[in-house]
């Protein structure tokens, strides 16, 4: 709607409110479908409607509003965080059971392999003492020998060196025999301490039902986080609210003046 005076245009506003208000249709008028662009000059229209028909009246009303939603949204949180802040720490005792067991059952199959590789380590080592002990009974019989006898059988030097290699290898698996029985008194050590926690933290959640403490949990985090998003919403809402409010409009009133020299201000219109 334009004209060459403000008068002339709010006059005609004027009597588009008044009829929605006798119609009961304030509603049009609370969302802004009739928008005064420019000075209102009528006084009863400033009066009874500038409210809701002023970009300036529009944006404060609704600006309220919105920010009444977010102090009431806000107003929520405190209520549920303070619900799932009880719940989370049961949830972390499960956590940890649930690694506990994890770690136990990885205990159990680590001491089975120890126990498997040091059994494996004591039969090359049984194997190698016996051939160290034939050996050295080889070099003594080898001593008593005649000459005939030392000429036709094993030389000397083949002994002794099959003995220092049998030697050798003996040290070696026992070594190592060693660290892996060290290893297993160790680990077994701990799989105790382990297994002391996980009779500890079964009987202190004994009774407690994870799937449904899960549950709650979730329901809590999506409940916070809903109003976390309408928050965010209502919040990006107000900021472009002015920009939005002549384009959502139906009706955008102004002078012929106003719509020459500020177009931009009416946008679509």
């Amino acid at each position: 709607i334009t004209s060459n005076t403000n008068k002339a245009v709010d006059q005609v506003l004027l009597k588009l409110c008044n009829r929605l208000h006798r119609e009961g249709k304030m509603s049009d008028l609370e969302e802004g479908k009739i928008v005064r662009v420019g000075r209102i000059s009528h006084e009863e229209l400033e009066k009874n409607f500038g409210s809701y028909v002023t970009v300036d009246g529009i944006a404060t009303r609704r600006g309220s509003e919105m920010q009444k939603k977010i102090n009431d949204l806000e107003k929520e949180k405190p209520a549920l965080e303070i619900k799932l802040s009880k719940l989370t720490p049961t949830y972390e005792r499960f956590k940890e059971l649930k690694q506990t067991e994890a770690k136990v059952n990885s205990n159990e199959k680590l001491l089975k392999q120890l126990d498997s590789d040091i059994k494996a380590k004591k039969e090359v080592i049984d194997r190698l003492t016996a051939q160290t002990t034939k050996l050295e009974k080889e070099k003594i019989y080898h001593s008593r020998k005649g000459f005939f006898g030392k000429a036709f059988g094993k030389s000397i030097e083949s002994i002794e060196g099959e003995l220092s290699v049998a030697s050798k290898n003996l040290i070696s698996e026992e070594n190592q025999q060693s660290g892996l029985k060290s290893e297993l008194s160790s680990l077994t050590a701990k799989s105790k301490t382990t297994e002391l926690k996980l009779d500890n933290l079964q009987n202190e959640l004994k009774g407690q039902n994870f799937a449904e403490l899960e549950q709650n949990i979730e329901t809590l985090e999506n409940e916070i986080n809903g109003i976390n998003a309408e928050i965010s919403k209502l919040n990006k809402e107000m900021e472009g609210l002015r920009k939005t409010i002549i384009s959502d409009a139906l009706i955008v009133g102004a002078t012929s003046t106003k719509a020459f020299l500020s177009p931009m201000d009416l946008g679509k219109f």
